[in-house]
C-alpha cells in the first residue's frame, strides 16, 4: 500500500503519484534511463497538490533525485547541485539558454529542473545563487502545452513530466518515449474524472513518433 496524504475532501491520496488511492498509478508507470544526472528541486507546496507532475517524473526517470525547498524545518542541502567537474545546468526557458540536444550525453551534463508554478520557480533561480549561476537550458520548439489538469501561461510552458519527456526526446531517446505520454495522458484522465470534469484523452494522447497531437 503506497503512503499517503489527505484531500481537502478528506479522501487518501498517494504521496507519490498525487492521485486517490484507489486510482494509484504508481505500479504503472513506465521507467526511462534519460543517461543525464537528474535532480528535481520540487516546491513544498507541491507536494500536496494533485496536479504536480515533478513527483511522477522522478519515479518515471530511473536514478533521478529529488530535493525539496521550502521547508521550514529542514533546508534544502544544495551540495549535491553545485558544480565540480560536471556542468551543471538549469531547465529554463531564458534568453541566454542553450538548447537542449544529444550532445548533453557525451559532456556528462547534470540538469537541475525546479518544479512549481512559475512563479514559484522563478523565485528559487532568483533567490538562491546555486540555481541562478548555473548555465539555462531550453527546450527545442515543440507542440503546444497538453497538460489540462493547469493552465499553462503559455506556447512552451509545459508541466515538469511533459518538459522532461520532450528533454529526452531532444537527447535521442524519441523512439522510447511514446509509454511516459500515455502514462501522462492517462494521470490527466484520472485526475480530471476525480475532478468531475470533461476527459479529452484523445487531445493528450500522442501520435506516431512520441509527441502528443
Amino acid at each position: 500500500m503506497p503512503s499517503s496524504y489527505s484531500l481537502p475532501s478528506g479522501r487518501p491520496a498517494c504521496t507519490a503519484c498525487g492521485l486517490r488511492l484507489a486510482d494509484c498509478i504508481c505500479a504503472e508507470l513506465p521507467r526511462l534511463e534519460l543517461g543525464l544526472e537528474l535532480h528535481l528541486v520540487v516546491h513544498v507546496g507541491e507536494l500536496v497538490r494533485q496536479s504536480n507532475t515533478g513527483r511522477i517524473a522522478h519515479r518515471v526517470f530511473t536514478g533521478s533525485n529529488l530535493h525539496v525547498i521550502g521547508r521550514a524545518d529542514q533546508p534544502i542541502d544544495w551540495e549535491p547541485l553545485r558544480a565540480d567537474d560536471r556542468p551543471f545546468h538549469v531547465l529554463w526557458p531564458s534568453p541566454r539558454a542553450r538548447t537542449a540536444g544529444p550532445e548533453l550525453l557525451a559532456e556528462g551534463a547534470a540538469v537541475v529542473v525546479p518544479d512549481g508554478s512559475w512563479r514559484q520557480t522563478r523565485r528559487m533561480l532568483v533567490r538562491n545563487p546555486v540555481l541562478h549561476d548555473m548555465r539555462p537550458l531550453a527546450l527545442p520548439p515543440g507542440p503546444a502545452p497538453r497538460w489540462a489538469a493547469r493552465r499553462s501561461p503559455g506556447a512552451g510552458r509545459y508541466c515538469t513530466l511533459e518538459a522532461l519527456i520532450l528533454l529526452a526526446e531532444a537527447v535521442g531517446h524519441a523512439g522510447a518515449t511514446a509509454p511516459l505520454w500515455d502514462a501522462l495522458a492517462e494521470v490527466e484522465c484520472r485526475l480530471m474524472r476525480q475532478r468531475g470534469k470533461p476527459v479529452n484523452a484523445a487531445a493528450s494522447r500522442p501520435r506516431r513518433g512520441g509527441r502528443p497531437g
